[in-house]
This record gives C-alpha cells, structure tokens and sequence, in this order.
C-alpha cells in the first residue's frame, strides 16, 4: 500500500480538521437531511451526487462531515473510501493520487492478500507511463470485490492532472459504485458527468441552499467569537461582532475564518474598528489583509513580501524553505547571505493568514489565495508580467543546477546501486535544487514566451542553457532518478525542451540527441542511476565459450576488461587499461584472445586465460583508423592515419610486416581466406591495392572509377572463398570482380539497374563459401538485398 500511494487520505482528513477547525455538527447536519443526499445515500441503485459551490462556502468540512456520518452509520456491508485533493500540494492534486489513494483507502484486511498475489510484480510500473492504467486495473479489481463501495472525492476541480481520464473512470464506473463529489461549478466537470444517466446523476448547488449554509455558518461564528480574548466578559460587543461578520460573511465560512484570526491578532480597544474596515467578500479581505501587512513592515521586507508571493504563485508546486531560499536570494536585491532560513520563516509568519509552513514547506492557506494573487495582485506581485518571473526562476535553476550537480552527487560509487524506496540517500545540496530539477523547463518554455525580455535577457538565459546541457546533462539525469521523477516528470520536461528548441537550430540537433538518449536508457537509468556514466560494452568469443565486458566511465582513470566463461559464468580475467579515449574490444578467432583498440593508438592482444596477460601492438602518434584480424587469428591488421597498414602475429604480437601504400587513407584492410593477401584502400580512395602478406610487397593496384575527391562512403571488399577473386562494391551499386593473380577485373555489374536519386554505395558484401554467389546490402535509403551468380 505505501508503494501504491504517497499519502493516506485518513491523516489529510485529521490535517484538514485541525487546520480548518472547529469541526461542528451544526454546520454540516442540514445536508442529512437533504432531499437529494438522503436519495444518493439511500437508493440501492449507484450513481453521482455531484456537490458544487463557490470558494470557502465549506465544502471540505461538508464532506468531512458526510464521512463522519457515513463512518458512524455504515449500512449494511458499506466499503468507504475518500480522497481530498489540493491543487498546491503535488502530492495529491493529480488522477494517479486520486485514485491510488482510493485504493489505500477502501482496502481492507479480506483484500490484502489477493492484491499483493496479483499485482505485486507490476508496482514497479507505478513509476512510468503505465502507473495510471495499473491504478486503474487495481481499483476496478478492488470495487469488483467490495460491497457497496462508496468513494468520496473533495475539491475535483483542484485535481489538475488528468482530470479527463479520472472524470471517464468516475463516469465507467458509476454503475457499481456511489460516488459522491465536491468542487467548483467547472464546465468540464458538469460536460463529462452528463455522460451518467440523469436519474443517476444528482447535483447539490450550495447556491441553492443558501438559507442552509447561512445558518450553519451563524452557527461557525457564534462559536468562533468564543476564543476570542478581546471580546471575553464583553457580551454586547460579542453580539455586535456576531452581527456584523453575520452580514458580511455572504454564506463563506473562508471569510469568517479568516477575519476571526484577524480579530484574535486584535485589542479590545481596536476590535469596532476592524469590524468596520473589514470588507465582504474574500478578494476585498485579501487585499485589505495585505496592506496591513505591508503597513507594518519597513520598505525592505514589504519588497521580501513581494518577492516571496511572486515565486511562490509561479512555482509548479509548494517550495520547501530551503529552494525557496534560493530564488528569494536571487530576486532581492537586498538579501544578504547573513539571511537565513529562519528569516524566511519570518516572512511566512507575517503573512499568516494567507500562508503557512507544514514540514517545512510553504503553502497557500487556500486555492482561492493563488487565484487571487494571479487574476488580481498581478500588477503588484509581477511588474513585468508573471511570464518574466517564469524566465527569472528558470535562469536561477540553471546557475543553481550548474553550481550544485555533479557526477555521483549522492556518493554512491558503485555504478551498480540500485535506489532504494525512501528517500533518505537524497544529500542536502540536492534538496535545495530539487525543484529547479524537476520545473526548471516548464520555467524556461513559459519564461522566453515573455515581449518583456530583452535581446541581452535572452543571451544570457542561452548561454547558461548551453553550458548546463552540455556539461551538466548526465548530472541532471542522474538527479531525476534520484529524485524519483526520471520518468513522470522527466519525460515531460525532455519533450517539452525538445519542441521547444525546434526553432533554435544551434541547439536544436544537441537537444534532440539528448532526447533519444534520454529514452534509450530511461529503463534502466530509473534505478540504477550511476549507469549513466558507466557504459558496459558485452562480447562474445567466436564459439560462444567467452564472453568480454569492457566497463569503464568517462569520470573515471580507467577502464576494465573482464572476461567470463559463458558456461559458468566463472570469471577469468580483469584487467585495468588505461582510460585513453574509445576502445573497441572483440575476439580473435581462436576464442583464446582478445585484441583491444584504443582512439589514441594502443592495439593490445590479451590472453583470455587466467593468466590474462597482454601484448601491446600498437602505439604510436599515428591512432590505428581500422582493425581486421585474418580468418584464422594467424595476424592482426591496423591501418593507421599516418598511411601504413602494420601486421603482427596473432601468437607472438611480434612485428610481420608494414605496409606502405600511397599516401594517408582510411580504408578497412580485408585478408583473403587463405591469408596470404591483404587488401585496402589506396590514396585515391575508388582505387585498391593488393598486397603478399608473406613479403609485404605489393602486387597489384586496381584502379577504380573516377569519382570526385571525398564523395565516396567507405569501398566495401571481399575475396572469394578460394581467395582467387575479390570484389569491390563502388558507388551506385557499380560492383567489379577482380582476379588476384593478374590483377585485372574480370566481370562487373551493371549500377544503372538501380534507380535511385541518392547516389550510395552498398552497406555490405559477402560471398558464399564456395564462391559461387555474391550479395550486397543496401544502405540507409534502401534495404533490399541483391545477390548474383
């Protein structure tokens, strides 16, 4: 269950009412006795009862209520299950929580077993793209095997991801189970919920009920009026304040709460005067509860006021004091580093009827509140309007992600950890820029949108994202999946850039590599995040006997060969080489060695025994451009950059010979058969030459087509079976046969049978082994095979 859900409904119900308190009967037990509910609840067929008002007209602590009824007095065989969503509160303010914690809170002891025989192998799947339709299959499962199950959801419009797919399970599923639901009078809600036959479907307007929610809210403030010290032993100015927050409370228990906690904060000598400054209406109150605020404090922390209330409306999510330390720090220009946490929490606590700190996190008291601050406050919170502060939070992610990532941030040195479910490996430096991780792109796409930032914003923001992507990728990666938001939200955040940077064509190419590689190792990267750095490189001896991993990572000194039996799996070889650019390793052909190629110029023959010993080649400032080894391990070939194709013995490593041709090519030697002749490229890149292995002379050059300098992809080459003939396939499919005796080409096909306007050459050859068959592959713009005799 905690694998299934980040939170239990139960305790957000116990946080609610204490936050939210006095929970009164009097103020939900009109609803009982409603017409419509007692239909809902009492009817043996299912269906929705949709319950729907304005901000702060209680609907919560109505719910709350139904629940303690609903709990108290079950009915016969009842299953109840509730879920409270928050729009500010990531944790609960998608479908995916909704109904996980649905699951967590309809589950009972009976169930427990089943579900974990049955879907404890597909928890995993909870993390990616699939967790929605596992949720799905899990609660279809648990309804299926609940009697009479009730499922109770507060504040559906705060359920801002996904609400459509959650909206089509309530609809499919309204036939087996009671739904009851609260929530703004939103137009899709009402559009989706009409799919429900109408005499399963029930709607309860709070508007409607006005006399009803009236008289519970009266009986809100006769009680709250009572913990008010200012008015204690004062029975007339108690009815007078009763009276007065009675005619401007307009049926809003939100209101009233909050001019109560003004009140509280009040002398008796000033308590007449707050009631008559005190507005109606929650936008009037929250702009009156700002000026006061701002009237008390020096110019300094009324401009920290605004800072704090800009970042905090633009953030994805609620900000833990330590990120939001960060973006104040670099948005005020008065912040010093002297300023601490504790200054902030200062800040929060002036503002105390607008906000508040849970776990250290700071959160709106009320969806309302952020609403305020977007559709009203916009000019104060966001002079230059609120996209230019997304560009202001994107820019400080990314200097705060450059300073902070780095390779292995958590220490786990083993490139095999895998995470574990908590959270408790997570080190503080990466806490601070956990959200800048997780939004910093959402900021960014949002932000460049922004007709107030400057030719001189842009660069700069350019020039940041260049250097993050281009140094601190991996590390950003590595952070997601530590995070646990390498699939959920790093999908996103990667699509997002990619479409994005569609039109930044000096980064768009980066950036789309970036997404295929982001895709290609998601899979694994998820739980074992330090593979990103360590790339494993696996391959197999010619007989299948051995197979060779070469590890290593580009933060590392060094690389490793390993070499096991494949029959079991018993290791018999690992050796450290040096971490001197790309390696390429594989077999020779007798199984019993390896050769290992290395971009700088070192060609190594290992021993693939215990003994494990090597045999250096090559090296030279001349890197070897090709490797080939000849059909039986007799020799290994390497064509270098300088010009010459260098064979050594495939026993001994001993020097055999060096070939010069003409000029620096870069062509790929081929051995016949036999492994008396080598063939490679000459200078003029269509032309060949052939050389003796045995004394390095060579016999013949095959002159071929003139094509111009540089337009050629590499010859392909090979000899017959017999190492009588060799072919080369030119451009254009153009293939000739040439007899290696005399040197002169024998037959060729014809390349205008392939009628194509990309001009390519095959992406293979090779003959049969009695030499009487060749076929060629073709290449990226066509896949057919030819094959002649």
């Amino acid at each position: 269950l905690n694998k299934i859900s980040k939170t239990d409904p139960y305790y957000d119900k116990e946080r609610i009412l204490e936050t939210k308190g006095p929970f009164l009967h009097e103020s939900f037990s009109w609803i009982l006795d409603h017409e419509g509910f007692k239909k809902w609840r009492y009817t043996t067929e299912s269906g929705v009862l949709w319950i729907k008002g304005d901000p702060g007209k209680g609907k919560t602590m109505l719910l709350c209520g139904i629940i303690e009824d609903l709990e108290k007095h079950p009915g016969p065989n009842t299953n109840l299950g509730y879920f409270f969503c928050q729009a500010t509160d990531s944790r609960i303010n998608s479908a995916t929580s909704v109904v996980a914690g649905l699951i967590v809170s309809l589950q009972h002891t009976a169930l427990l077993g089943s579900l974990h025989k049955k879907y404890n192998d597909k928890l995993h799947q909870l993390e990616g793209p699939n967790a929605w339709a596992v949720l799905c299959d899990i609660f279809e499962t648990v309804i299926k095997d609940a009697a009479a199950p009730i499922c109770i959801v507060d504040a559906l419009d705060e359920c801002k991801d996904n609400r459509k797919p959650l909206l089509n399970l309530i609809v499919d599923t309204s036939a087996h189970v009671k739904w009851l639901l609260s929530s703004r009078n939103v137009k899709d809600i009402e559009r989706d919920l009409r799919k429900i036959e109408s005499n399963r479907r029930l709607s309860l307007e709070l508007k409607a009920n006005a006399e009803n929610i009236s008289k519970s809210v009266d009986t809100y403030i006769d009680n709250s009026i009572q913990d008010i010290e200012a008015l204690e032993d004062d029975h007339e100015l108690q009815i007078q304040t009763a009276k007065t927050l009675k005619k401007k409370a307009n049926g809003t228990f939100l209101w009233v709460a909050l001019v109560i906690e003004q009140l509280r904060d009040t002398g008796r000598r000033n308590v007449e005067d707050v009631l008559k400054e005190i507005p109606a209406g929650l936008e009037n109150l929250y702009k009156l509860i700002i000026e006061r605020v701002n009237s008390k404090l020096r110019p300094r922390d009324q401009e920290a006021c605004r800072v704090l209330f800009s970042i905090i409306t633009t953030a994805e999510r609620p900000l833990h004091l330590k990120e939001l330390r960060l973006f104040i720090s670099s948005q005020w220009a008065d912040y010093k580093a002297t300023y601490d946490i504790r200054d902030i929490q200062d800040i929060v606590k002036d503002l105390s009827s607008l906000l508040y700190i849970r776990d250290d996190t700071v959160y709106f008291i009320h969806q309302s509140v952020k609403d305020y601050m977007v559709d009203c406050a916009t000019t104060s919170n966001f002079p230059l309007g609120i996209e230019y502060q997304h560009y202001q939070m994107a820019r400080t992610s990314l200097e705060a992600m450059c300073q902070t990532l780095k390779h292995d941030i958590c220490d786990l040195k083993d490139p095999g950890s895998k995470l574990q479910d908590d959270h408790a490996q997570i080190p503080d430096q990466l806490r601070s820029v956990a959200y800048s991780c997780v939004y910093w792109v959402e900021h960014l796409v949002r932000g460049c949108s922004s007709e107030v930032i400057t030719a001189e914003d842009l660069s700069k923001v350019d020039g940041i994202l260049r250097s993050f992507l281009t140094v601190k990728y991996l590390c950003w990666l590595e952070s997601l999946a530590l995070l646990r938001s390498f699939e959920q939200r790093g999908v996103v955040a990667i699509e997002k850039l990619r479409n994005w940077a569609a039109n930044a064509n000096y980064l768009s190419r980066f950036i789309s590599d970036a997404y295929d590689f982001f895709h290609s190792c998601k899979d694994y990267v998820k739980n074992w995040p330090l593979q990103l750095y360590y790339s494993a490189i696996l391959v197999y001896s010619w007989d299948s006997s051995a197979l060779c991993v070469l590890s290593g990572s580009s933060y590392s000194n060094s690389r490793t060969i390993v070499v096991y039996r494949t029959d079991t799996m018993v290791q018999t070889v690992e050796r450290r080489i040096d971490n001197n650019g790309r390696y390429h390793v594989s077999f020779l052909p007798d199984s019993k060695h390896l050769i290992s190629v290395s971009s700088t110029g070192i060609v190594r023959i290992w021993r693939a025994d215990a003994r494990g010993t090597s045999t250096e080649l090559h090296n030279t400032a001349y890197p070897p451009s090709s490797v080939t080894i000849s059909p039986k391990s007799e020799y290994v070939a390497a064509q270098s950059l300088g010009g010459c194709i260098n064979i050594w013995s495939g026993d001994t490593g001993e020097s055999v010979q060096v070939l010069k041709g003409g000029g620096r090519s870069k062509g790929w030697p081929v051995f016949s058969p036999n492994s008396e002749f080598i063939a490679c490229e000459d200078e003029g890149q269509t032309d060949v030459r052939i050389w003796c292995v045995d004394t390095g002379k060579s016999i013949h050059k095959l002159q071929g087509p003139n094509q111009p300098r540089g337009s050629l992809q590499r010859l392909h080459k090979v000899f017959s079976g017999d190492s009588k003939y060799l072919f080369i396939a030119y451009k254009n499919w153009e293939v000739k046969v040439w007899c290696v005796d005399s040197g002169k080409c024998v037959s060729e096909t014809d390349g205008r049978v392939f009628w194509s306007p990309f001009v390519i050459s095959p992406a293979g050859l090779a003959t049969s082994r009695d030499s009487k068959y060749l076929a060629a592959a073709g290449g990226s713009w066509n896949w057919e095979v030819r094959i002649w005799d």
